[in-house]
C-alpha cells in the first residue's frame, strides 16, 4: 500500500523525451534525461520533487489505466494532474472508491497528440499541491 500517489500525464513531458512506453504507462529514463537536458523536461523535474517526499509517481499515458493503478497501489490519496475533463472523471471514481484526492487542471484540454505541444502546468501550483 502506498500513502500518497502522484499521477502525471504523459502529455507534460519534453518532446524529445526518450521515455520508455508500455501499455498504457511510461517510464522515465532519468539517467538519459540528466545526460542530455536537465530540468528541461517537467516530468523528470516532478519525479525528482514527488520522491523528495516519498511518494509514488506514475506517469499515465490513458486514463482507462488509473483503476489498474488504483488496485495495483491501494494508495490512501491521490494527487493528479490532468485536463478539466479528466479531473471530473477521476475525481469522481476515486470519491466512490473513498480515496482522497486533490488535483490541479492543465492550462489546456487539447490532447498532446493532437497537438504535439506539451501541456502546460504551473510548476508552483503543482509543488503547493504536494505540500
Amino acid at each position: 500500500m502506498v500513502r500518497e500517489l502522484v499521477l502525471v500525464p504523459y502529455c507534460v513531458r519534453d518532446l524529445s523525451c526518450e521515455a520508455e512506453s508500455r501499455e498504457d504507462e511510461m517510464t522515465c529514463l532519468r539517467d538519459k534525461c540528466a545526460q542530455y537536458a536537465p530540468g528541461k523536461c517537467a516530468i523528470y523535474s516532478l519525479l525528482t520533487e514527488a520522491e523528495k517526499s516519498g511518494r509514488k509517481i506514475r506517469i499515465v499515458v490513458s486514463a482507462r489505466v488509473i483503476h489498474k493503478m488504483l488496485q495495483e497501489e491501494n494508495p490512501e490519496i491521490v494527487l493528479g494532474m490532468a485536463c478539466r475533463n479528466k479531473v471530473r472523471i477521476t475525481s469522481s471514481a476515486l470519491q466512490q472508491r473513498g480515496i482522497n484526492s486533490r488535483h490541479i487542471c492543465l492550462a489546456n484540454d487539447s490532447c498532446f497528440k493532437e497537438t504535439h505541444v506539451p501541456s502546460q502546468f504551473s510548476m508552483q501550483e503543482y509543488l503547493a499541491l504536494l505540500a
